[in-house]
């Protein structure tokens, strides 16, 4: 994997970080996460609350299952002499021994689906060498309604279940856009006149990260969040819209150069080209 430092300047345990295999962890964490998400077989079990998160968010017990999983197994990777820093919606920074490598990680992206046992929630974990957008080398996300698995590497290109992705297939202009963080205190007048007569469909996923999955999948035309995203949900998926092609921006920014933390930053947009996201993100005002 491609980083901002090079091999020579980490120490070996930042190296054993980098080749671990990654894939295995994250398809262990996805098979336990199966398991225990099926003590929670009902809205109403999915729905007992435990209180706020260090994301700001309110917590639910099965958020606090699922992250208790993933961080079994970054315990068995710091175990066996990775370094990292995680970085979760529930728990915040945790310190596995360097702040160098980031393992930025949601557990479930998609919580409210999850909650009302609807189909689309997901694992999202991305690696990175610093600080920034631009420093993740790898991005997975797995799709638990749709059993999909979704896996980029920096430079290296993205794939769904193995297949290589491009999200540069021509389409028909913005025929189908996806929106995220969709209350509708956000359809604002300026967000509907510039979409009319530009979009012809707009879907709601209620991920982040699987929406961004299915720009770089030429299933979706471009996305558009509708107020300021986490690296937590974003962090792993706008890699694998990147490396399948796709161009990923933040609301006056770059997107390489919003920050790996907990704090949002800027709505996201993500398009087959550069002017689609400038289009997408000009509906914001």
């Amino acid at each position: 994997m491609d980083s901002a430092r090079s091999q020579a300047g980490r120490s070996d345990a930042e190296n054993l970080t980098l080749s671990a295999d990654w894939d295995a962890a994250c398809r262990r964490m996805v098979e336990q996460i199966k398991l225990e998400m099926e003590r929670f077989p009902t809205f109403a079990e999915r729905s007992v609350g435990v209180g706020q998160g260090a994301g700001g968010d309110y917590t639910l017990e099965i958020d606090e299952v699922c992250e208790d999983v993933v961080f079994a197994e970054l315990e068995a990777l710091s175990q066996s002499g990775a370094d990292f820093c995680a970085i979760s919606e529930e728990r915040g920074e945790v310190d596995f021994g360097s702040p160098a490598i980031k393992v930025v990680v949601d557990p479930i992206d998609g919580s409210l689906n999850a909650k009302r046992v609807a189909q689309s929630w997901s694992l999202s974990l991305a690696l990175a060498t610093g600080e920034t957008m631009a420093d993740v080398v790898y991005g997975y996300v797995y799709d638990f309604g749709a059993g999909e698995e979704w896996i980029a590497r920096a430079n290296e290109g993205a794939t769904l279940n193995g297949l290589p992705l491009d999200a540069t297939q021509e389409g028909n202009g913005l025929e189908v856009v996806g929106l995220e963080s969709t209350k509708p205190a956000f359809f604002t007048p300026q967000l509907l006149n510039t979409f009319d007569g530009n979009v012809s469909r707009i879907r709601s996923i209620g991920s982040i990260a699987l929406t961004l999955c299915q720009v770089a999948a030429a299933r979706y035309d471009g996305m558009l969040s509708l107020r300021p995203c986490r690296s937590i949900d974003a962090a792993a998926a706008q890699l694998i819209a990147r490396e399948a092609g796709a161009t990923v921006a933040y609301q006056g920014d770059d997107a390489l150069t919003a920050p790996l933390n907990l704090a949002p930053y800027r709505p996201i947009a993500a398009a087959r080209d550069s002017e689609r996201a400038a289009f997408l993100l000009s509906a914001l005002g």
